[in-house]
């Protein structure tokens, strides 16, 4: 039985414990989060877009080139030099190219690679609740789990690598046994 230590927050698992929470074979226990889960970043991201559209306008796979600050805007600009946005804050989530943007030339700034492997009917399709260690499993229904992740500093190669896909599977099958079968 666990021994709960904050247990609406967080409670110390045995390893047949946490195979009981999961529904699959767990090599050791861990730490269970009840209200743990995983999201969509991709959900997560349209929800937050839906909630600000008053006064936002959304320009997707639009290549902005450079941007300046005016002293009290920031300003987007494409290749041509045409001003594409302006507004008082400006985020930049746009992966490898940030620095170059931001002007982070020499700056404490890396890229990493970092590839995920999507399972289709796999001997995690049971996997109650995503499972983290050394790497990472999301139960994502429909017989479908998402593992990952590799993590190549400074790389930003985005090629799809087949040992990427072996690497996520290894490191996943040493949580998670049934994988390896």
């Amino acid at each position: 039985m666990p021994r709960f230590v904050y247990p609406q927050y967080v409670m110390a698992a045995s390893r047949e414990a946490a195979t009981q929470w999961a529904g699959v074979d767990i090599s050791r226990g861990g730490w269970f989060f009840p209200r743990g889960g995983a999201i969509s970043p991709a959900a997560l991201c349209a929800a937050q877009l839906a909630a600000a559209r008053a006064g936002t306008t959304t320009r997707m796979n639009t290549v902005v080139a450079r941007i300046a600050h005016d002293g009290s805007r920031w300003q987007a600009f494409d290749a041509n030099g045409a001003c594409i946005a302006s507004a008082p804050v400006l985020v930049l989530a746009n992966a490898h190219d940030a620095a170059r943007l931001a002007g982070l030339y020499g700056e404490p700034t890396r890229g990493v690679r970092g590839q995920l492997t999507m399972l289709e009917a796999s001997a995690l399709d049971a996997l109650r609740v995503p499972v983290i260690g050394e790497g990472y499993a999301v139960p994502l229904g429909a017989r479908r789990t998402l593992i990952g992740a590799t993590y190549d500093i400074d790389s930003t190669d985005r090629a799809i690598r087949t040992t990427g896909h072996a690497e996520n599977i290894e490191r996943v099958a040493n949580m998670l046994p049934p994988l390896a079968a």
